[in-house]
């Protein structure tokens, strides 16, 4: 059919025609530079100044629930940020839930700690706090925004040390935990350590994979795809811009032999972009994963460039966007929600409070046919003169017979018009039709 063959062309032109994904700014930035406009290191933010924005920040955390974007924690300098705001999606508005969680039995002030979603809760461990770093676990149901402290319930045993900067993953009802920042005896130490915490007995247990192991670090960033786990990047006394993956169900790590385009990248961000099946454990199987922002280096030298790794061919790739782009910054925040990805805050020498996203839609069949005749130079015709074209482009992609005549040169059908009419007879005696 002519629909069938339509799509053909769009299945086969889709990627070579689709156009650069473009960014736009939902919500205005207001930098913030240390001394300047009155903000000073440590002094809290007077958030009547901010209204319902949530203030500028860095190295905070983010989860997407319906149609929300849920922000906790982040910091500015020396100042720990404890509040909580949710940004609609849809409405394009934000609203503050709480200036100080830890006023309604909420973590302490902290920054460089991680959240993943499990179900309808939001699952907290660790990070920086004001003084030294943190083990603890806190859960908070987004559907009432409620904290609880679950570091009391968790089971006796081993548990994973204090650590900020550190990166955690949902995986099969598991958050997975590998590296971070731990505070030995007044000095860092670089951990490679890989833990998972089972969200329904709240028990910890240390994992210990075999095969090719990533260095410890702090800084990195994580992402699942079905049962593997993919690392990226991070800091070990200089950026790093090497590849793993762990198989989450043999526990066996392999580093990615792949020619990498990203420089040595720390505090960026890695998430997928998960296939249309996905599951509500967190295992959903992604094509590709995005790459953006960070610091090369300790030398302030930072990137806005966006990058994808192809699972399937386990390549990267640099990808051309257009539009209002957000400017270079690590500590930032992102999201993947109805095929857009969200940018949120982060800092370079200033710190920001902008909202970006970028659309990452597939290209219409309109758009890709219009390429795909353009490319081929097709020239624009009649319908009638098109149809052997048609017919032609359909021949190429195997979806009708190649000996098939093209339209207006079948043989004609029967004009059943001009057949004589038969003669009716009338019985009179009966006045049947014969």
């Amino acid at each position: 059919s002519v629909l069938y063959c339509w799509w053909g062309v769009h299945c086969m032109w889709a990627n070579s025609c689709r156009p650069p994904p473009r960014w736009e700014q939902l919500h205005g930035a207001k930098e913030v530079s240390p001394g300047v406009s009155g903000w000073e290191d440590g002094v809290p933010f007077d958030y009547a100044e901010w209204k319902d924005s949530p203030p500028p920040r860095t190295k905070f955390t983010t989860v997407q629930y319906d149609n929300k974007m849920v922000v906790f924690g982040g910091g500015f300098q020396r100042t720990f940020h404890g509040d909580l705001y949710e940004h609609d999606l849809v409405q394009k508005r934000w609203r503050c839930i709480q200036q100080d969680a830890s006023a309604v039995g909420g973590p302490a002030h902290r920054r460089s700690h991680k959240v993943v979603l499990y179900k309808h809760d939001m699952i907290l461990f660790g990070g920086r706090v004001v003084y030294g770093k943190r083990n603890d676990v806190y859960r908070l149901d987004l559907r009432t925004y409620k904290w609880t402290n679950i570091t009391p319930c968790l089971s006796k045993g081993p548990q994973p040390a204090e650590r900020a900067a550190h990166s955690a993953v949902l995986w099969n009802g598991k958050m997975i935990v590998f590296g971070g920042d731990e505070d030995a005896s007044g000095s860092s130490a670089y951990l490679s350590d890989l833990w998972e915490l089972d969200l329904t007995t709240y028990t910890w247990k240390e994992l210990h994979p075999t095969g090719d192991k990533p260095t410890g670090r702090l800084g990195h960033d994580c992402a699942t795809s079905g049962d593997t786990m993919y690392l990226f990047g991070g800091y070990q006394g200089r950026a790093l811009n090497d590849m793993y993956c762990v198989d989450l169900n043999t526990k066996v790590w392999r580093m990615i032999g792949t020619e990498v385009v990203v420089r040595p990248t720390s505090f960026l961000c890695m998430l997928g972009q998960p296939d249309k099946k996905k599951t509500t454990l967190g295992s959903a199987t992604c094509s590709s994963l995005l790459i953006w922002g960070g610091a090369f280096t300790d030398t302030d030298t930072y990137t806005n460039t966006l990058y994808r790794f192809d699972i399937k061919t386990e390549k990267f790739e640099t990808i051309e966007v257009t539009g209002n782009k957000p400017s270079a910054r690590l500590g930032h925040a992102m999201l993947y929600y109805d095929e857009f990805l969200y940018l949120f805050g982060g800092c370079d020498s200033s710190y920001y409070n902008d909202l970006y996203k970028l659309d990452l839609k597939p290209p219409s069949l309109k758009h890709t046919m219009r390429c795909f005749i353009k490319n081929e130079g097709i020239p624009f015709r009649p319908v009638d003169q098109l149809r052997s074209q048609l017919h032609s482009i359909r021949s190429r992609l195997n979806l009708v017979k190649t000996d098939s005549p093209p339209p207006g040169e079948e043989d004609p059908p029967e004009d059943r018009s001009r057949l004589p009419v038969p003669t009716q007879h009338v019985d009179v005696m009966t006045e049947k039709v014969t």
